[in-house]
């Protein structure tokens, strides 16, 4: 209970308010298709969850939710049992808007997209033991958020981009921690479950190395975890480093909450 409320509560802190089951006819749901120019025409499925009511005269935080065929509903769901009428809830949420970038429910295809976009290097050195044919191609994804994706997010509805999130898992994870270091003004807080913090050789810890030699400060709310089932040498061990490193920098207005998970 106490960890999934640090999960969500990492993203937004105020108030929180009853959900709705997704429903397409549902008005506080919206799908629509974008296709990118960074990454070749791909067309991406675009899934919005609107807070209740959604006064035409608020702002919202936006939360991107990466592998969004695979976690929407879950998301969603966690957010419907975190209601304001329960009893074993003691802190409040912010409304916000859920933003879920889809693929292919087709499992290969899926995985195929995702190394694509989520990947940021390719690498034929690491402990994963193979080369990935799509890999590399993290900062044509993290142009279509900024360039594309956001600009029209903005258009479509009333976004606070000052405050802004991601959550990823896995490579979703890596894409996560990748973007902190080379975005650093995209996103300002972070749910980053099991990241893949192994690929090329810890390629996070040295680029959060090398922020560290010009930036004193990182003003950031993180939530990281990983559990005892994960794999200690491509995810557990490489992020206990990035989360020690993190630490030892001491920067001002870093919140960082890490979890273990047995």
């Amino acid at each position: 209970m106490k960890k999934i409320l640090c999960l969500i509560m990492v993203l937004v802190s105020t108030q929180l308010v009853a959900q709705e089951t997704i429903n397409p006819k549902n008005s506080r749901y919206d799908e629509f298709k974008i296709k990118s120019s960074f990454i070749e025409n791909y067309e991406y499925t675009i899934n919005v969850y609107l807070p209740h009511n959604y006064p035409p005269n608020k702002k919202y935080p936006l939360v991107f939710l990466l592998d969004a065929n695979k976690g929407l509903q879950i998301t969603k769901s966690l957010i419907d049992w975190l209601n304001p009428n329960s009893k074993l809830i003691k802190n409040k949420l912010e409304n916000f808007i859920l933003v879920g970038i889809s693929y292919s429910n087709n499992d290969s295809v899926w995985w195929v997209d995702r190394s694509r976009d989520y990947i940021p290097t390719r690498d034929t050195i690491s402990k994963f033991g193979k080369s990935w044919k799509y890999a590399g191609k993290a900062d044509n994804f993290l142009n279509f958020i900024e360039k594309e994706l956001t600009p029209t997010l903005s258009k479509k509805y009333n976004v606070d981009l000052s405050k802004t999130g991601i959550i990823g898992y896995s490579f979703g994870g890596l894409f996560a921690s990748y973007s902190l270091f080379t975005r650093p003004n995209l996103f300002n807080r972070f749910i980053i479950i099991a990241p893949a913090t192994s690929w090329d050789n810890s390629l996070v810890c040295f680029l959060e190395h090398k922020y560290s030699m010009t930036n004193k400060e990182l003003n950031k709310k993180i939530y990281l975890a990983i559990g005892s089932l994960d794999n200690q040498y491509i995810i557990n061990e490489p992020t206990i480093r990035f989360k020690d490193s993190l630490n030892l920098r001491n920067y001002p207005n870093l919140s960082l909450n890490f979890d273990f998970g047995e």
